[in-house]
């Protein structure tokens, strides 16, 4: 009888599971094995690899892992990465059937909207002015001289020091729409304060004019499917502990 190539022979102990691989006489790939393979690409690498570029990927994986086990066979490391790697997917697919038979209407999103309406604020803004220099040292000293000055005062001194600077003002930017870590530094010094040095193409200081708290709500349908994340989480992660929980009690 032909021995088929990676035939995984699992087998459920109390333990955990047990998996056999033997090595093939023939090369075959199949339309299963094509749409598998574009499925896994399209999952983890966001990228779509063609019929004809699954086919040939699969058959060449294929022949190198027959290869390898003609040549090598299985080592107790092998088997026990693949069997975690098993289980990991066996555990995915089961997060995945969870997931399928969550239904939530927009009736349910919308009562959790009203419900944790705060939640949903729209974002922080603020107005800033940014000096941009040329040369690194001068931002230095800017920065260390003016830190403790009014804004006007601060723009006068940048001027004194440094002929080739440019100045330019954003109002009513949300924090949201930064990168974290300049909106962790405009939280962090808050309004009236220069932010020290950042190094970028340009060297720039900030000084942070005003901030906004938010005092608007985001529209429900702007918001309904991060909701809808939250909720599914939420009930996945209570049938999730369902599960663990009746196996636990079983022991």
């Amino acid at each position: 009888m032909k021995k088929i190539l990676l035939s995984l022979l699992i087998t459920c102990s109390v333990f955990a599971i047990d998996i056999k691989i033997s090595p093939d006489t023939k090369i075959v790939v199949s339309n299963k094995d094509k749409t598998a393979i574009q499925g896994f690409y399209d999952k983890f690498f966001k990228f779509h690899l063609t019929d004809d570029g699954a086919y040939k990927l699969v058959k060449e994986n294929r022949i190198l892992a027959n290869e390898y086990l003609k040549k090598y066979g299985l080592s107790n490391d092998d088997k026990e990465r693949i069997k975690v790697e098993t289980e990991l997917y066996l555990a995915n697919a089961m997060v995945r059937k969870i997931q399928n038979n969550i239904k939530l209407s927009d009736k349910v999103l919308y009562s959790y909207y009203i419900d944790n309406k705060d939640k949903f604020k729209d974002s922080e803004r603020v107005d800033l002015s940014i000096f941009y220099f040329k040369n690194p040292e001068k931002a230095f000293q800017f920065y260390w001289t003016a830190k403790n000055k009014k804004f006007e005062d601060a723009k006068k001194l940048a001027k004194q020091l440094s002929k080739d600077i440019v100045i330019k003002d954003y109002n009513d930017v949300k924090l949201n729409t930064m990168k974290p870590f300049f909106r962790n530094m405009i939280t962090k010094y808050g309004a009236g304060h220069l932010m020290p040095p950042i190094f970028d193409e340009v060297t720039s200081v900030s000084f942070i004019r005003a901030y906004h708290e938010a005092t608007e709500y985001k529209k429900f349908n702007d918001v309904k499917e991060e909701i809808r994340k939250i909720l599914y989480n939420k009930t996945f992660l209570r049938e999730r502990n369902k599960i663990l929980s009746q196996y636990m009690d079983q022991k």
